[in-house]
């Protein structure tokens, strides 16, 4: 849990006294990728196995002193298997 803001004196070299704040540490970042990114999983002989789209990409991340958030977003999620069939499977958000 956060501690309250504290205030704090010192005696900088003129002799007048500073007020220093101590503040949690606070790191907030977003990513956003809308067209995505692919991955593609291959065999030791170059024969791809299996290729990975994601698309509409969001991740945020917040850092506190205590306590680390993480959240991730993909709005379409498309996996295509190499076989004898081709198959693909696509999952999209609304």
């Amino acid at each position: 849990m956060l501690e309250p803001e504290r205030a704090r004196s010192s005696v900088q070299p003129d002799g007048k006294d500073a007020e220093i704040q101590a503040r949690p540490a606070k790191v907030n970042v977003a990513v956003s990728m809308a067209k995505g990114v692919g991955i593609s999983l291959v065999t030791n002989a170059c024969e791809e196995l299996l290729y990975l789209t994601m698309n509409g990409i969001q991740v945020e991340l917040a850092l506190l002193s205590e306590e680390q958030n993480i959240s991730l977003r993909i709005q379409k999620l498309q996996v295509r298997v190499e076989s004898d069939t081709n198959a693909v499977l696509s999952m999209s958000a609304s």
